[in-house]
């Protein structure tokens, strides 16, 4: 089949006028149709969207020419998110998704989980997004909110980031081939992975994930039993090697050359079904889960990151754990920007980064502790020259002086 960049036939049924794009947009208006248009007629347990640019993360600096990003473009991100979760969304009206048979579809909610690259590293990133008129409600509501309360509806939004297999921050961020030769390789070399390195560890990003060994024995027991109880061999055995422990802990980040491969599993709902029997004259696949797995270069050793994610968990409807912002204040400080406050209340999510927002003065320092860490790198070799010529000059000279 050819591909074409078309958007698909209008349908004949009525449509929610779509939102206009923002001024300063990635898409134009019929890209943004055929996505939604797309998602809404989509009936796939897991909806796979690629992008070229990294959707979640928002770096220093805020010049799209240096760093590019999805966030550089706030009104487009904050859109994109809106389509996304609401094409797939059991709450919103599916009027126009292209089936027209006559009787009211079953709520559902999609699962999404989003593939980006460009960075030339490796990442899993999440984002949980909230509607905007609960966090207005809490907000407005007379009662203080508990912590014995029940959480809002939350919509995990993961996002795997794959590059690069020519250069990564782990060789040399840069393509330029002098930086890849003597004599200059092993200095750019070290100066690229440590000064990614110190990011991670200096600069607030919320949104990278954290898997810790919980999460690892968590996924491995959901693999086995999913295995087991769907009546089917997944490939991790009880005497197989290869485990769902395998994988980094700590920060889901990779510096060096990488690749990404995705493992899915599907099964039928009926397999759930009680004793009743209920569910039994349905045929369609109702669930699974995903594995992905970052590889070096050499894809026979063992992944450098791996996790496993449920349909439901990322679709919503089961919980995924990790998530540490606070409910309704860390998404309130969101509702003050200009792109929310001139949207649509009932199409409006709010996304911010599941390990909850960083303050201000912690993300300038951290800007500003980067920047010196980069200067010191960039002029150190200058410096080291300077000194060691400094040093000659005066033995030189002394040892003439007393000649």
């Amino acid at each position: 089949a050819r591909r074409t960049n078309r958007p698909p036939p209008q349908s004949s049924a009525p449509r929610t006028p779509p939102l206009p794009p923002p001024p300063r947009d990635f898409l134009g208006q019929h890209q943004w149709n055929w996505l939604r248009s797309s998602l809404r007629r989509s009936r796939a347990p897991l909806n796979i969207v690629l992008t070229g640019l990294q959707v979640h993360p928002h770096r220093f600096p805020d010049d799209g020419n240096i760093v590019e990003e999805w966030s550089k473009f706030p009104a487009a991100q904050t859109l994109f998110y809106d389509v996304l979760l609401n094409s797939l969304d059991d709450d919103y009206d599916h009027d126009d998704d292209g089936y027209d048979n006559g009787e009211k579809e079953k709520a559902r909610r999609g699962s999404i989980l989003l593939v980006s690259g460009d960075v030339h590293m490796a990442q899993f990133l999440r984002k949980d997004c909230v509607r905007a008129r609960t966090v207005r409600e809490a907000l407005d509501s007379s009662h203080r909110r508990t912590e014995s309360a029940s959480p809002p509806p939350i919509r995990p939004l993961v996002e795997v980031t794959a590059s690069g297999m020519t250069h990564s921050w782990g060789t040399s961020f840069s393509s330029q081939p002098r930086l890849h030769r003597w004599p200059r390789k092993p200095y750019a070399y070290f100066v690229s992975r440590a000064f990614m390195t110190l990011c991670h560890c200096v600069n607030p990003w919320r949104e990278v994930m954290v898997r810790t060994v919980e999460d690892a024995e968590r996924e491995e027991t959901e693999r086995r039993r999913d295995g087991c109880r769907r009546g089917y061999d997944n490939g991790y055995g009880d005497d197989d090697g290869a485990t769902a422990s395998t994988g980094k802990m700590g920060l889901q980040y990779e510096l060096g050359l990488n690749f990404a491969e995705f493992e899915f599993e599907f099964w039928d709902g009926r397999h759930d079904a009680g004793d009743d029997g209920a569910g039994d004259d349905g045929d369609e696949e109702s669930g699974g889960a995903v594995t992905v797995r970052i590889f070096g270069k050499d894809g026979a050793q063992s992944p450098k990151l791996q996790s496993r994610w449920t349909f439901d968990q990322l679709s919503g409807d089961a919980p995924l754990p990790g998530m540490t912002a606070k409910f309704p204040e860390d998404f309130a400080s969101m509702l003050s920007q200009k792109t929310y406050r001139e949207r649509n209340d009932d199409e409006e999510w709010i996304c911010i980064p599941h390990r909850g927002n960083a303050s201000v003065v912690r993300e300038y320092v951290a800007n500003v502790i980067m920047f010196l860490v980069f200067c010191f790198l960039f002029f150190l070799p200058y410096l080291l020259m300077g000194v060691l010529f400094v040093r000659v000059r005066r033995r030189y000279g002394n040892k003439r002086s007393s000649c």
